[in-house]
């Protein structure tokens, strides 16, 4: 009997926390569905060992993608650490692969195929195949498929012509931005107006971040839109630690998730490290940088050059909350709406930063 396993590993008793969402993907290197797994918070981390290589595949802020190729035999789960960085490729040989009630399945024909990134190619479970033709769990024409599919797949990667491999962070991020869409639709747009709470919120979160952090931060700012007295602003809080080494930060992602933070790593911005807390009901987003990246001075520009031009603040303030009536539940439309007066005035608060700064 073959073990049929489902691509949203809901009997994954290690899995405390998770994010899940499938995309249908046609395109001239892939058809067929993917998957994307995020790891929020594990019971505890799984580490694999391949001879004296011993990897890390499960811990907070892990993700997992796993292609369903139409036609094929094979399953792609490419696994990424909490800096988005692969760890390995795993390549499941199956009988079948297909839908029960909108989530994807695959019968698991034994034998797999780990990719490291180094390239080593590495193959196991053969046993367990063997010894389930002999129990009669499969038969020879299911042990013949599995090596047949096994060994097309080695040589295709001994040749580099595995190509689905070299689409794994692209593919990723469209369904990053699949999450985002559907997460977004389930949120409402609220721009009100400004609130001293503000103040007081970044204070005391930025309280908690000194203490989680210690002497990694060097400066944090309160940034954004609710850090302008008197700006119109969606309630979100939004804080810059600016810390000595941005490497270090990845460690403290269990203690963030205790304090009801969500990991996103760099989110699209090398060199950040981006947390959210709120859930579906978003209160505070923490990006943090480390010393010397030039996101610092844009979003400290920005902020300074607002506080000192009221005008500039109040019509980038009435253009949001315009925009949020108009589109409450669309927050793309919302981020494209107010895109262009939001570059034309960090255009102008660089220029003054910079005129300020030889002043």
């Amino acid at each position: 009997m073959l073990k049929r396993r489902y691509g949203n590993r809901s009997d994954w008793k290690r899995i405390l926390e998770r994010e899940y969402t499938q995309k249908s993907l046609e395109k001239k290197e892939f058809t067929g569905l993917v998957t994307l797994l995020n790891l929020v918070r594990v019971a505890e981390p799984l580490w694999v060992d391949y001879g004296d290589k011993r990897i890390c595949i499960v811990d907070d802020g892990y993700s997992w993608m796993q292609h369903f190729p139409v036609g094929k035999n094979y399953t792609l789960t490419t696994m990424f650490n909490a800096k988005d960085e692969i760890v390995q490729w795993y390549i499941d040989i199956c009988n079948e692969i297909g839908m029960e009630n909108n989530l994807p399945w695959w019968d698991d024909l034994f034998l797999d195929i780990i990719v490291l990134p180094g390239g080593e190619i590495i193959q196991q479970d053969e046993n367990e195949l063997e010894e389930a033709l002999s129990k009669g769990d499969i038969d020879q024409k299911m042990f013949s498929l599995a090596w047949d599919e096994a060994n097309s797949i080695t040589s295709l990667l001994k040749e580099g012509k595995f190509e689905l491999l070299h689409y794994s962070t692209i593919h990723k991020k469209q369904l990053e931005k699949h999450f985002y869409d559907e997460e977004s639709k389930m949120r409402k747009v609220e721009v009100l107006p400004y609130s001293v709470q503000w103040k007081e919120q970044f204070e005391e979160e930025a309280r908690m971040l000194n203490e989680i952090f210690g002497s990694h931060i060097i400066d944090i700012h309160h940034i954004g839109s609710t850090s302008i007295i008197g700006l119109k602003a969606k309630p979100i809080i939004d804080i810059m630690p600016v810390v000595r080494d941005i490497s270090t930060i990845d460690t403290y992602n269990t203690t963030m998730i205790d304090l009801g933070y969500l990991p996103k790593g760099e989110n699209g911005l090398p060199g950040r490290r981006y947390f959210q807390k709120g859930g579906d009901n978003r209160t505070h987003h923490v990006h943090i940088y480390e010393l010397g990246n030039p996101e610092i001075e844009r979003h400290l520009a920005f902020r300074d050059y607002l506080r000192v031009n009221p005008q500039s603040a109040q019509e980038y303030g009435e253009l949001k909350e315009m925009l949020s009536k108009k589109f409450p539940y669309n927050i793309d439309a919302y981020i494209n709406g107010k895109e262009e007066l939001a570059s034309e005035i960090e255009r102008k608060a660089i220029q003054w930063k910079m005129h300020h700064h030889l002043n």
